[in-house]
């Protein structure tokens, strides 16, 4: 289910804004946004362009080395109903995560406090605020780290009567490590093994230097094999196998048919984003 046909491919970018890149975006009439959150990404933008703008080549290369770029690919929402899973997203990365070091721990340091990977300590995750919404958003992601999900009291309480495959672990506030309020990490409780995920459509392949571990860029439509998911799990996750030449690896999260159907009646896609995964 969920075939895709010839689609275009679009591509988001985050990177260092030289003065030659914003100028090219510019004159090419693309739009860009600068960082004004994280004072360690001063200078950084952000933008979108279609893998078949005439400009893309040239930007791709003014990006640099050190940027950030993943890629999607718009389907229909004949394709999105007929898969039963996708894998889905939030574009809402108004989470700016506070007290990192107690939520994460990072392994092969180098170069001033760097490290090749990163990990879940077991901690909780901490914020200064609240993330900025309308009312209609209600499942959020941090730019720092966008595949873990947070989402309000409204979503947590729609969705704990469709799965219990969810546990909601309380954001805490930095300064008084109490919760925030109305915003919980959503802990996916079941993870796909690599080896359901085929990985042989993958553009790029990352090897950690150290470790020799391997990152994926996370292909077009992903592809698992159909005995690994089974009609009694509405909400899980792969494991952190994806990369985008980046250090730190990250996961895949995976819904139901059924659960895909119960945010749209309960008007939590706004800001979602979702692609149909192809059973092998």
């Amino acid at each position: 289910m969920g075939v895709i046909v010839s689609l275009e491919i679009i591509w988001h970018f985050a990177c260092y804004g030289s003065c030659e890149l914003q100028g090219y975006l510019l004159e090419n009439k693309i739009k860009f946004d600068r960082e004004e959150m994280l004072p360690s990404l001063s200078g950084w933008i952000y933008f979108d362009i279609s893998e078949q703008h005439s400009a893309f080549g040239r930007i791709q290369k003014l990006c640099g080395q050190d940027a950030i770029s993943t890629f999607k690919t718009k389907f229909t929402t004949d394709e999105l109903k007929s898969a039963n899973w996708l894998t889905f997203d939030s574009l809402i990365d108004s989470v700016n995560l506070a007290c990192e070091d107690i939520t994460f721990f990072c392994t092969e340091a180098y170069e001033n406090g760097k490290a090749h990977h990163r990990y879940l300590s077991g901690g909780s995750f901490y914020v200064s605020k609240m993330p900025r919404h309308t009312k209609q958003q209600h499942i959020f992601c941090s730019s720092m780290a966008a595949s873990y999900l947070f989402c309000t009291q409204y979503a947590k309480q729609s969705l704990s009567e469709v799965s219990n495959k969810i546990i909601y672990e309380p954001v805490l506030r930095a300064s008084t490590s109490q919760p925030i309020g109305d915003l919980f990490y959503m802990n996916f409780v079941e993870t796909i093994p690599k080896k359901a995920v085929d990985l042989s459509n993958v553009r790029e392949v990352y090897t950690c230097p150290v470790c020799q571990k391997r990152t994926y860029l996370p292909p077009v439509q992903l592809r698992i094999l159909e005995e690994f998911l089974h009609n009694g799990t509405d909400f899980c996750k792969t494991e952190d196998i994806f990369g985008s030449g980046g250090n730190f690896s990250f996961h895949m999260n995976i819904i139901s048919q059924r659960a895909y159907q119960v945010l749209k009646q309960k008007a939590l896609i706004r800001g979602l984003e979702f692609a149909p995964i192809l059973l092998i």
